[in-house]
């Protein structure tokens, strides 16, 4: 989907409509909302995984994030500058989540990544992203874009991380 889409979808406000106004949003939590556009979006089989981003994604930083994050990403993911990605596989584990041996170390002032993730949705540019496993969150913005299989608008990225540095 092109960064174009995403900016266009958040100056209509379809993007992280829960988020505060303090952040840009709506402060609409209501899920209805957001199931409106699901519905609308299948009927064009668009690949404009705005759930992901709304739903998925979002909430970990609006739920987890400390306050000086949330002030730096989540304007960007209201207004469509930052899009969210998930990055749960990684080579030679498949989904098996509970074997992943990506870490994220807190070092007090930042985090440190080491490790390797594969098949990401959303991944049209670098982006913060939540990689999954049984470690602390982590967010880094590190990876390269791989060719993508399936819908044309499901890109793709694999990312290795030695020794990143994350707020």
């Amino acid at each position: 989907m092109p960064k174009s889409a995403w900016k266009k979808a958040g100056e209509q406000g379809y993007l992280c409509m829960w988020a505060g106004e303090a952040y840009g949003g709506a402060g609409m939590e209501d899920y209805r909302y957001d199931q409106i556009l699901i519905e609308e979006l299948l009927h064009i089989d668009s690949g404009f995984f705005m759930a992901l981003h709304n739903r998925v994604v979002g909430p970990y930083l609006n739920n987890l994030a400390t306050d000086e994050q949330k002030a730096r990403w989540l304007p960007g993911c209201v207004s469509g500058d930052i899009i969210l990605s998930i990055a749960m596989t990684e080579p030679g584990t498949g989904s098996d989540l509970a074997g992943m041996k990506t870490r994220a170390e807190d070092k007090g002032d930042h985090w440190l990544l080491n490790g390797s993730k594969t098949y990401h949705l959303q991944w049209p540019d670098l982006e913060p992203v939540r990689g999954g496993g049984s470690h602390q969150p982590g967010l880094a913005a590190c990876g390269r874009s791989v060719r993508g299989r399936g819908r044309h608008a499901r890109l793709q990225a694999r990312a290795q991380a030695q020794e990143a540095r994350s707020a």
